[in-house]
């Protein structure tokens, strides 16, 4: 299989995921609109609230069903393996709800924000299912099917969200449209996966659950905190600053999350095809996942720095635009997320090193290390006066940002180290030319927008400030990496639109692969 190829199905699923990120936006937006910065902090903090737990499902048995099924075992005995552990922990979650019950009156000041919890797990207990089959295609390399349960899944989403603004504007329905999702994602997930996988059930064997439970026991502690270090900083935001912050916040974190959703299946597709080739572990096989990997990396930075550059210029007058005036103190939080996608996107890579070589068992007690830094982080920076007598220092929003930040980058030098000396893999000599021309970027904008020009007609030292901050960029990135005009060249031959439905045609009516 090409590398082009590998790179258009990156493509065709970074296209869907960005059309359901706009779709996504659009629905936060007409919440935000109509109901205000209450309900969208009600929304943030009840899918903080599931998210942390969902991280009772101990999901890294996910990363552990898309290696085996790229690996090569036979798809039917997977689904059925992994769907049988996801029920098994489904039911240890309900009893864990049923046992946390006493506590809720601590949660939930209002019974609807109660109301609003329950049905947002619904949904996401209902997606996290879908993943038995959209996980399958995914490692199978069904980059336009996976796409198709993504949009249309999100498309029910929003129009069952405008029907409910319509027609009986309550944060509650909106919350009843998300659980409409997951259910549609399910359904749609397992129809495609039977139809292009045409998997042979059978039950669970010995060797198949032990197999998953090898590769999830380093995860079991991994994954969880990763979870709970993703839904926690919604949650402390509302506690410890109340549900307007909260809606801020949640804001602010869902432009960083459509910028972050840019890498996310780039860095999955080159997880599942580094797997086979280290599993078939030969020479060859190893040169050649090095060889995709700094590939993948030069790539991922060329798209997605320039983005990150356009997010932070922009970040207050498209926050005022979408969510109104009252929402325009999340452009800071907002440029705080930008940094920390760029961090994410340099260093996230090479952890998929580690789990395509089965090596993740290293990051236990770094995952360890740094939720204690994340949560000291957290309560430093994020709470005013608290209920035992500490002062944070009150940044609210801002402080959840930059705890955010130090997660991604502390200790991110130790995944290349490993790298380095597992797979001969180490810090990509090109990255810097990126950062730099980043940094030279922002730097220059930041002194347009304060300069005298920043004083004239409203929005002209913001688009003058962009478009010195592009061009110094560009400058930066050219005279500093020798091969950013064929990474150029190869993007434009990547997008052709005649090629790129050449490409989808052949994905649409290729015969199943088992």
């Amino acid at each position: 299989m090409s590398r082009g190829d590998l790179g258009r199905k990156s493509v065709s699923l970074l296209a869907s995921t960005w059309v359901a990120g706009l779709v996504n936006l659009a629905a936060t937006v007409l919440v935000a609109r109509i109901l205000g910065p209450g309900a969208v902090g009600a929304l943030a903090f009840s899918l903080g609230l599931s998210g942390l737990a969902l991280a009772a499902l101990l999901p890294g048995f996910t990363q552990a069903h898309m290696k085996r099924v790229a690996e090569g075992v036979d798809v039917g005995l997977c689904i059925t393996t992994f769907g049988a552990i996801k029920l098994a922990l489904y039911v240890a979650l309900a009893v864990l709800l049923i046992a946390a019950r006493p506590w809720r009156a601590a949660l939930f000041d209002v019974p609807a924000l109660e109301t609003v919890f329950l049905l947002l797990l619904v949904g996401r207990l209902a997606s996290s299912f879908s993943e038995v089959f959209t996980l399958a295609l995914l490692a199978r390399e069904y980059a336009v099917e996976q796409g198709t349960v993504v949009l249309v899944s999100r498309g029910f989403r929003f129009l069952a969200t405008v029907g409910v603004l319509a027609w009986a504007p309550d944060v509650r329905g909106v919350a009843a449209a998300h659980a409409l999702e997951g259910l549609t994602e399910v359904t749609l997930a397992c129809w495609l996966a039977v139809r292009r996988l045409h998997p042979r059930l059978q039950l669970p064997t010995r060797a198949s659950l032990l197999g998953y439970w090898r590769y999830a026991r380093p995860l079991l502690v991994n994954v969880p905190l990763g979870l709970v270090q993703d839904s926690l900083d919604r949650v402390v935001v509302k506690q410890w600053v109340g549900l307007e912050a909260a809606g801020i916040y949640h804001v602010a974190r869902g432009l960083w999350e459509t910028l972050a959703s840019v890498s996310a299946y780039p860095t999955m597709m080159l997880f599942t095809r580094m797997s086979r080739l280290f599993a078939a572990r030969s020479a060859a096989a190893v040169a050649e996942a090095q060889s995709l990997f700094y590939s993948g990396v030069e790539k991922l930075l060329f798209v997605t720095v320039p983005m990150g550059l356009g997010l932070w210029f922009f970040a207050e007058p498209l926050i005022t635009l979408l969510f109104g005036p009252g929402f325009a103190r999340a452009a800071l939080a907002t440029r705080i997320f930008v940094v920390a996608a760029v961090a994410a996107n340099t260093f996230n890579p090479y952890t998929q090193v580690l789990y395509a070589l089965e090596a993740h068992g290293r990051l236990v007690p770094v995952v360890l290390l740094r939720f204690v830094v994340y949560l000291a982080a957290l309560v430093v920076l994020v709470p005013g006066a608290t209920a035992v007598g500490f002062h944070g220092l009150a940044l609210g929003e801002r402080g959840a940002a930059v705890a955010r930040l130090l997660l991604l980058v502390f200790p991110a030098w130790m995944y290349v180290r490993w790298t380095r000396e597992l797979a001969g893999i180490g810090y990509y000599r090109h990255a810097g030319a990126y950062l730099g021309g980043f940094i030279v970027g922002v730097a220059l904008f930041e002194i347009v927008v304060r300069s005298p020009l920043a004083a004239g007609p409203t929005g002209v030292g913001t688009l003058v400030g962009a478009t010195v901050g592009f061009a110094a960029y560009a400058v930066t990135v050219r005279a500093l990496n020798p091969v950013a005009l064929a990474t150029a060249a190869y993007c434009v031959h990547l997008l052709s639109p005649g090629r790129f439905l050449l490409f989808l045609r052949g994905e649409i009516d290729k015969s199943p692969r088992s």
